[in-house]
């Protein structure tokens, strides 16, 4: 499948279209360049409008899946992030819960299986996504 992948301004107008796993990988990791942290959020869409968060911060990173009916955050099966940790998308902070940054590797793993199977993945656990009002820095 195809994925469509956005993470500053450049790629807002101009969004990257991937069709493999190395191209996707390869994306990852130049979008994290151009974060002044290192800490940024890649979008990735499916063509049906499917969507997964990668944040991707050196090592470590976290994905949220937007799936029905709320949305679901990666959970680390060993204590990873004490607290809250942000990530950059395109100027404004994504905010992932504690627990729910991983190794690079399997970030990497999750969102090829997102792409590969257009499904939420499963090499993973989750954790349900709970709205709270400094989730994100613009307000929504």
């Amino acid at each position: 499948m195809t994925l469509t992948l956005w993470w500053d301004e450049e790629h807002g107008q101009t969004p990257v279209r991937v069709v493999t796993v190395q191209e996707l990988y390869a994306a990852l990791a130049a979008a994290q360049q151009v974060a002044p942290d290192g800490r940024v959020v890649v979008q990735a869409a499916l063509d049906n409008g499917d969507v997964v968060e990668v944040g991707v911060n050196g090592d470590k990173g976290a994905v949220y899946y937007a799936g029905l009916p709320n949305g679901w955050y990666t959970m680390s099966e060993t204590p990873s992030n004490e607290d809250s940790v942000s990530y950059s998308y395109m100027g404004n902070e994504r905010s992932y819960p504690p627990n729910s940054e991983l190794p690079i590797a399997v970030v990497r793993q999750v969102a090829a299986e997102f792409m590969t199977t257009g499904a939420q993945p499963t090499c993973v656990s989750w954790q349900p996504f709970v709205h709270s009002p400094d989730q994100y820095d613009d307000g929504f």
